[in-house]
């Protein structure tokens, strides 16, 4: 009251406007200044934490709602509930933990959903909360979290299913089925904590399992329990478990159906302590099961089920072991088979009798061993028949004769491949007709071992198998319808004449072919006509073996088989009627005399065909007349038989259009235009040949001939499809020369293919003026090839060509001019001189130098001097030309200039150069020859030898001086080549001085020259060197010394080339093969290595196809290619070289990287033992 006073006065109000404002002024700065969640938590002030939960910063929210789970204030419920709604994930979770720690039943359906979060920790917690909550609502749950991948949550549910208690032991029991070994090692341990007798049942029946460690878990929770073990299959049980084997062999056979279930455990330990317990139980009830172990492919349980199965072997009785000979497993039965022999019981006999009789050969095959060990002789008992079959005992089989007929046909059926083949081949020989149907039932097996076996055995049961095999001839199997056949040849009864000719167009060819053969074995006449229309059908492909069954019918079948050939026009059917008729002999060929007399070549061709072949075979001269009366009218293919024929007989033609007919069908075309005009109607009607080849052939035989007749003849042809006949037509008419060619062969200029072209050209060269038109204008049109053709054409025509070939140089075609000036230069007339001159002066090179070819040819002195002026020309080739034409004309006045060419900076001038003057013979040339023998170029060098050899015994003074006195070694060996080619006497004791040069390749120049002279003297003296020098001399580096051995051997970088000299005066050739041994250096790693049988072939040149050495280096595996070639100097001059070269970039090789090298010690070929000198 007095409160109210004081503040109804105005200093009152003033207090309260003071205590408003400051409250105001609390909240403004509680919103500006977030809340102290710490500080909260302290002081207990559970309802600002709980309003800090709606604060815009998650970090305070987090923390506050850790602070309200620690506090334990249930009123914080709610608010933590809202909070599992917040957006900001670590809020939510840190509510959740909280609601676990408080553990209130409110928030049990949260808890239970996070135990399926992602969070570990908060699984964990959500459980162990659970737990305390105690909800049975939150069993099943926490069930399926027994089965969490996290260990702690594993524990944790299992933990509150415990604490939970008495709902949880169905579940828990329940699990004890579960697959997972976690689940249920967990809900063991959880049944055994608990300690609720319902658990028991469960938990024996747990015992079942087949994981180890899950048998183990339910026999600790047994124990926990208080569950005491009986003396039954469940005592059992409880004691493999706990892997108290002792225990369970104690409870005896009671034990052994449990035992028996734990062989196929999956723990090969439990396995195995079952094997032994087994044993020592000794019980006959585990026999079968032990023996399919001890049959099995483990090592370790077949070693243990044997140790097993000796063990109780003593101890059993023999019945308890036979039964195991009813054991649906094959493998059991044979192993108690097995057991039975060792026993050594007489008593075993008896049940191994009757498994005599089992379905499977093993079976089978062990009980007759069995037997055989118990000293059981099977004689004069029902079961000996299957022992001798299980034994594969055949002969005694067939001692037993038709009593062993059943149980052999019965072994037709055995899974043994080699029984059924046994059993067949017995019943066979036995010949009892009960078992033609079980054997043809046997060719339903697909071994072809077997169906032979079985179509033998009904051959020999012989007549009561015709029916039967007749049946299955039409039977679709290729095998087996040709097998039947067959059969019924080999047993020859008439009764299989029909259905084997019916079996004559059995759509299988095998089929066939085995019916024709019967047919033939059987040997009746009647067969051939059938065999004839098959072969001529085209059904029995090859022929041959029908034609064969026919001859074997004999000389009954001559007539059919001639009546065939008759209607026969297939060629290799044809052959083989003719084969089978000379087979026949004698009275085929009377019958085939009567043949070729009464056919006509035209209506019976594929007859006269047959007979003239086999006539010709069997050479009977009788044949000759009859033969050659056909030959007119016949056709080409039966023509080509009358000559094979009438060759074999001995019979030439003399003349006449016969003779004509016949050398075309020989091909013979020198003998068929030898006969003149007496050829030209057969050589006409060979143009109409379905051959090209003959159609060519005939039309050059027939320009050979030269008749006018043919003319026309040879243009209806000149449109031939094939080239070479066209060619051969242009040809042809080209040597006839009937100007009525000409038009045609003017057309013939546009043909498609070069050879016509060519020969058409050719062709009118030949005809003569009437074909220079065409021919110059082919000089303007046509390819470079052409118009050399064209220039030698307008050459033939000679001196009617003159003219026009000299207006032509006029004509504004280059082509046109070069090809003139050719063939003025081929017709060598001098009219033609000045012409030519007044081109050295065009401005086109090329015709500068045609024009130098050509006056070189015509020969005339007039042309020196203007040619001598084309050596100072700008153009290398014109230079080139002037020179040869100046060596040909061999004027005096040539020879300076063409020494002055000797010093001309192109070598091929100066090579040409030192030719001209070797064929110029003059004096004056000696001097500069001998100094061109230094030249840069190896060519140029020979040159200049072979021009100093051509000047004789004139340049033997000067060459011998060089040989002994020049210093460069090229010059003394290229002076004894020179000598070698001048083959002076004078020369002789020079180059035997030259034997001791100190350089070996003038050594093997010397002794090469000598042997050129050939002088007794030289030849002693060089037989004598070489007796003492090396046959391989120095090798040539190419590539450093830039040079080449002959111009088309080319640059050899990286490789070394030795140079051969053989020991005799012999000349080997391209191809020869030689063999080396030696030691080879490689040129990467230079490990030298000795080497034996390397081989090679003399090739041509260095690059020709052959067969060449690759050596691959033992230490650094890199390759080296040994070769050999021929090359040629000048005439006949060869020498032979070896190339030892690096296969690996031979082109970038050098002395940097080495060159490989080969010493040889022996070195011969095919044609000769020593060839080569050894080292």
């Amino acid at each position: 009251m007095a409160i109210w006073r004081i503040l109804s006065t105005e200093v009152g109000i003033i207090i309260a406007v003071a205590l408003a404002l400051g409250a105001l002024a609390a909240v403004v700065v509680s919103r500006q200044f977030p809340p102290n969640v710490g500080r909260l938590q302290a002081r207990g002030r559970v309802h600002s934490l709980i309003r800090a939960l709606r604060n815009k910063d998650p970090r305070i929210r987090r923390d506050a709602a850790l602070a309200l789970g620690s506090l334990g204030n249930r009123r914080a419920v709610e608010p933590l509930m809202a909070a599992l709604s917040d957006p900001d994930a670590e809020v939510r979770r840190q509510a959740l933990l909280s609601l676990a720690v408080l553990g209130d039943e409110r928030a049990l359906e949260p808890l239970v959903e996070a135990l399926s979060h992602h969070d570990e920790v908060l699984r964990t917690v959500a459980a162990d909360a659970l737990g305390a909550i105690g909800s049975p609502e939150a069993i099943p749950p926490l069930v399926t979290a027994m089965d969490d991948d996290s260990e702690s949550v594993r524990h944790s549910a299992t933990a509150a299913l415990v604490t939970i208690g008495g709902p949880s032991i169905e579940p828990l029991c329940a699990m004890l089925e579960s697959p997972s070994r976690r689940v249920f090692l967990q809900a063991a341990r959880a049944l055994a904590i608990m300690g609720d007798r319902r658990a028991v049942e469960p938990l024996i029946v747990a015992l079942t399992r087949q994981d180890v460690e899950m048998r183990k878990a339910a026999a600790e929770a047994l124990d926990g329990l208080g569950w005491q073990p009986g003396n039954d299959t469940r005592g059992a049980l409880y004691w493999v478990a706990r892997k108290r084997w002792d225990r369970v062999a104690a409870m005896g056979p009671g034990a052994v159906s449990l035992l028996v279930i734990l062989l196929d455990d999956p723990d090969q330990e439990v396995r195995l302590a079952a094997i032994e317990t087994l044993g020592q139980i000794g019980d006959g009830q585990a026999i079968p099961a032990l023996l399919a172990l001890a049959k099995g492919s483990d090592d370790t349980m077949r070693q243990a089920a044997q140790r097993a199965l000796d063990a109780i072997s003593p101890n059993v009785e023999i019945a308890a072991i036979a039964r195991a000979l009813s054991d649906l497993d094959w493998q059991v039965r044979a192993g108690a088979a097995e057991m039975l022999a060792q026993t050594g019981d007489p008593e075993a006999i008896e049940p191994l009798v009757a498994a005599l009789d089992d379905a499977n050969t093993e079976v089978r095959e062990a009980a007759a061993a069995a037997l055989t060990q118990l000293g059981w002789t099977p004689q004069g008992t029902e079961a000996e028949v299957n022992y001798w079959i299980v034994r594969g005992e055949w002969a005694k089989c067939l001692e037993l004769g038709a009593a062993a007929v059943p149980a052999l046909i019965d072994a037709l059926h055995d899974a043994n491949i080699h029984t059924r083949v046994g059993a067949a081949g017995v019943l066979g020989r036995l010949g009892d007709a009960r078992a033609v149907e079980p054997l043809l039932a046997a060719l339903d097996d697909d071994e072809p071992e077997l169906v032979e076996t079985v179509f033998a055995a009904l051959i020999a049961i012989g007549e009561p198998a015709i029916d039967a095999l007749t049946r299955i001839l039409a039977d679709p199997r290729e095998a087996i319808s040709a097998g039947a056949a067959s059969a019924l040849g080999r047993i020859g009864d008439v009764r299989a004449l029909e259905p084997l000719v019916e079996t004559l167009r059995h759509p299988e060819p095998k089929a066939r072919q085995a019916a024709a053969h019967a047919l033939g074995a059987l040997g009746l006449p009647a067969a051939i006509a059938p065999l004839a229309t098959a072969v001529i059908e085209g059904r029995l492909d090859p022929p041959a073996p029908a034609i064969a069954a026919m001859v074997a019918i004999g000389e009954a079948g001559i007539p059919a088989i001639i009546d065939a050939a008759r209607q026969c026009d297939d060629p290799e059917a044809g052959a083989a009627f003719s084969q089978g008729l000379v087979q026949l002999g004698q009275p085929a060929a009377d019958a085939l005399l009567r043949l070729v007399a009464e056919t006509n070549a035209t209506s019976s061709p594929g007859g006269l065909l047959v007979a003239a072949e086999a006539l010709g075979e069997l050479g009977d001269s009788r044949a000759i007349e009859p033969l050659l009366r056909h030959f007119e009218h016949a056709d080409t293919p039966v023509r080509r038989a009358l000559v094979q024929a009438l060759d074999r007989l001995g019979w030439q033609p003399q003349a006449g259009e016969m003779a004509a007919h016949y050398w075309i069908l020989r091909r013979d075309w020198d003998r068929c235009a030898a006969l003149g005009a007496e050829a030209v109607p057969a050589l006409l009607d060979a143009l109409h040949d379905d051959d090209a080849a003959v159609v060519a052939g005939a039309a050059r035989t027939l320009g050979e001939i030269g008749d006018a007749r043919v003319v026309k003849p040879l243009l209806d042809v000149s449109a031939h499809p094939d080239a070479e006949v066209r060619a051969s037509v242009m040809s042809a008419l080209g040597a006839v020369g009937d100007t009525r060619a000409i038009m045609p062969l003017i057309s013939a200029i546009e043909d498609a293919d070069v050879r016509v072209v060519m020969a058409a050209v050719d062709a009118l060269g030949r005809i003569g003026a009437a074909g220079i038109a065409p021919l110059i204008e082919t000089l303007r049109s046509g390819g470079a090839e052409l118009r050399a053709v064209a220039a030698q054409a307008l050459a033939k025509i000679g001196h009617p060509a003159l003219s026009p070939l000299i207006k032509a140089l006029g004509d504004r075609d280059m082509h046109v001019v070069i090809g003139a000036i050719d063939a003025l230069g081929l017709i060598g007339d001098k009219r033609a001189v000045d012409p030519l001159l007044m081109h050295l002066e065009s401005e086109i090179s090329h015709v500068r130098q045609a024009a130098c070819r050509a006056l070189g040819a015509i020969g005339d002195q007039k042309a020196v001097m203007p040619l001598t002026e084309m050596l100072k020309d700008s153009d290398y080739d014109v230079r080139y030309a002037a020179t040869e034409a100046l060596g040909i004309v061999r004027d005096p006045r040539a020879v300076r200039p063409l020494i002055a060419a000797l010093k001309h900076e192109n070598p091929d001038v100066r090579e040409a150069a030192a030719e001209a003057l070797g064929r110029s013979a003059d004096d004056w040339a000696l001097e500069p020859l001998m100094a061109v023998l230094n030249d840069s170029r190896f060519s140029v060098q020979m040159a200049a030898a072979r021009a100093l050899g051509a000047l004789g015994e004139r340049a033997v003074p000067t060459l011998t001086r060089a040989l002994r006195a020049d210093p460069e070694w090229n010059v003394r060996y290229v002076a004894a080549i020179a000598l070698g080619l001048v083959a002076s006497e004078h020369a002789v004791r020079p180059l035997i001085d030259a034997l001791e040069d100190d350089d070996s390749r003038v050594r093997w120049s010397a002794a090469d020259a000598l042997n050129k002279i050939g002088t007794e003297e030289a030849l002693a003296a060089t037989r004598q060197w070489r007796s003492g020098q090396d046959a391989v001399w120095d090798y040539v580096d190419v590539g450093n010394e830039r040079r080449t051995l002959e111009a088309e051997t080319g640059q050899l970088p990286g490789a070394r080339v030795y140079r051969l000299v053989p020991l005799k005066e012999q000349r080997l050739r391209e191809r020869d093969r030689l063999a080396i041994s030696g030691t080879i250096t490689c040129a990467s790693c230079g490990r030298s290595t000795a080497v034996t049988d390397i081989e090679v072939t003399l090739r041509r040149t260095l690059f020709d196809e052959g067969l060449v050495h690759t050596w691959t280096c033992p230490q650094c595996e890199n390759h080296t290619i040994i070769s050999a070639f021929i090359t040629t100097n000048g005439d006949a001059e060869r020498a032979y070289w070896l190339a030892v070269q690096r296969d690996s970039d031979p082109m970038n090789s050098g002395p940097a990287m080495g060159w490989p090298t080969l010493t040889i010690d022996t070195l011969s070929s095919g044609s000769f033992e020593q060839v080569f000198a050894p080292r």
